[in-house]
């Protein structure tokens, strides 16, 4: 439009000059230049209008891309900051996520090093103690090796005196007893000690009051039970008992039957009263008859009769006096109750059990453990006199071998535990 305007103005004056010379030429010629001038204006201004719409045109094509290509930038802009906002988003969650890592290796850190600290402070006590007992096992085993001969018998004295007080208060054996105490007693002259005098004086005064006492024969009051149970098969029940026929007595079915001269028919009568005796039995009731005993039931009385017998001696063997009275008293009765006490060995064997009942199985024992606790406390005083004396030598001794022996091990758990 601007190109068009200018054209404009450079064609008027030209314009001018041509009509004024036309002017002044004849009018004929006047006309056609008119004519010409008009046309070519026409042209010109037809021209300047195409050229003014292709321009127009080329302008807002140009316009129209600009402004698709300024759309197109604003959506990878906006696709952009999308791209930048999730990004910011997962950068924000992995920070999260890496502190509460962190976070949580601390704890663990702190766990471990209370856990570690904790197992060397036990580590540490347990090397304390294992420390103290090996110096006492070390301590233990010095005084052993320095005894003397002496020293052994008199511990070979005291477990024979220990073994004398066991036999005494468990099973009662006397005789055993007087033997420890004399082979205790003869350790201790032994070993040439002045110090066990009095001791070996309580011993022979413990000997003296043990043969005083007046023991149980517990294997002649067996050999009296024996007798008894051996004489049961002998003695008489107080009700008679059935004997059975002997074999050779009887007439079996088969020697009937192979009786030479007895005819089939009386060969068949006999197999039948022969049945018919094994079916019925025929038992006549008098009020004045005296009620017989089976021989099963003989047979189970005296068994019942040993068997009292074998539970007192059982008891016996036990020491157990309360339980052996009454298996004897429960024999007694028995005897009384199923045997004819008329006879002479029913009266014997009555009066074998009751003299049985009045042995008393438990007598009074004396104390024989003063011996023991004199000699304990002889060995204790002179233990504790050797440790007195051992404790501040040992020590120095053990100081001067070797003075970190304790520091070393708590070097090493102080720098566990940094």
């Amino acid at each position: 439009m601007v190109e068009n305007t200018e054209m404009n103005t450079q064609t008027a004056p030209v314009a001018e000059t041509q009509t004024a010379e036309i002017n002044n030429r004849p009018n004929k010629k006047r006309v056609s230049l008119g004519s010409v001038v008009i046309a070519f204006t026409l042209l010109g201004l037809l021209a300047l209008a195409g050229v003014g719409y292709f321009l127009w045109d080329q302008l807002r094509s140009q316009q129209e891309g600009l402004g698709g290509n300024l759309d197109k930038g604003d959506k990878r802009i906006i696709e952009l900051r999308k791209q930048i906002n999730t990004t910011q988003t997962q950068l924000t969650t992995t920070e999260k996520q890496l502190t509460n890592i962190t976070e949580t290796l601390n704890n663990k850190d702190k766990q471990y090093e209370r856990l570690l600290k904790e197992q060397s402070k036990l580590y540490e006590d347990r090397l304390k103690n294992t420390h103290a007992q090996l110096g006492v096992k070390m301590d233990h085993i010095q005084r052993q090796l320095g005894k003397t001969r002496g020293d052994w018998l008199v511990a070979d004295a005291e477990y024979l005196l220990s073994v004398a007080n066991e036999r005494l208060q468990l099973t009662q054996d006397i005789n055993t007893t007087i033997m420890a105490l004399e082979a205790a007693d003869h350790r201790l002259r032994e070993s040439g000690d002045g110090g066990v005098f009095k001791v070996r004086a309580e011993i022979g005064e413990e000997i003296s009051s043990l043969k005083k006492v007046k023991s149980t024969d517990i294997v002649g009051l067996m050999s009296q039970l024996s007798i008894l149970q051996k004489s049961a098969n002998t003695l008489q029940l107080s009700l008679p008992t059935i004997n059975a026929i002997p074999p050779s007595d009887q007439e079996t079915p088969q020697q009937v039957t192979n009786n030479k001269d007895a005819t089939p028919l009386d060969k068949a009568v006999d197999r039948v009263l022969t049945d018919l005796k094994g079916m019925v039995i025929i038992r006549k009731r008098d009020p004045n008859t005296i009620t017989v005993l089976q021989p099963e039931e003989a047979r189970i009385i005296r068994e019942d009769y040993l068997i009292r017998l074998d539970m007192a001696k059982s008891a016996l063997a036990r020491r157990n006096e309360t339980e052996f009275v009454t298996s004897l008293s429960s024999a007694k009765d028995w005897l009384e109750e199923h045997f004819n006490t008329q006879t002479s060995d029913v009266k014997t064997a009555l009066q074998t059990i009751e003299k049985l009942m009045q042995t008393r199985l438990r007598s009074q024992l004396p104390d024989i453990s003063r011996s023991l606790k004199m000699l304990r406390d002889v060995t204790k005083f002179r233990l504790n006199a050797d440790q007195h004396q051992s404790s501040p030598t040992s020590k120095s001794r053990q100081n001067q071998n070797n003075p970190k022996i304790i520091t070393k091990p708590q070097h090493k758990t102080t720098g566990a535990t940094q």
